[in-house]
């Protein structure tokens, strides 16, 4: 609710063609700059063990700040908490599941809500 001004914003910069997209320095510069992090997360990755992920890095940097910090928040608490009690095999074994069941019920309970909602605007006595 509190990002679709951004969203709109975003999206009308899009249309109107008021946001350069094809400008080759920014290009440039944005290539190599991205090229020297992934190397060094990589590196960081195999000589700390510091998990990286490349994909997730440029996902994460397209993404709004309310999408990024609760899958950040919750990986820490996969990675540090969830594997540490129940080991790290039976994590790497159940953790697609749980995410699987999680989003599940969520898109259960949505449906659910939606349905109640039309069917208690449907049963108004007003047209409106």
């Amino acid at each position: 609710l509190i990002s679709w001004p951004v969203t709109a914003i975003t999206q009308s910069m899009w249309i109107t063609g008021k946001i350069s997209v094809f400008n080759p320095q920014v290009m440039l510069v944005s290539f190599f700059g991205i090229i020297i992090i992934v190397i060094v997360g990589e590196l960081l990755q195999r000589y700390t063990h510091i998990p990286f992920s490349a994909i997730s890095l440029v996902v994460g940097a397209t993404l709004l700040p309310q999408y990024t910090i609760p899958t950040f928040i919750g990986s820490i608490i996969g990675w540090l908490l969830i594997q540490r009690q129940f080991g790290r095999e039976w994590w790497m074994r159940y953790r697609a599941i749980i995410s699987g069941g999680l989003t599940v019920g969520e898109g259960i309970i949505v449906a659910i809500a939606v349905a109640f909602m039309l069917i208690s605007k449907g049963t108004w006595i007003l047209p409106w």
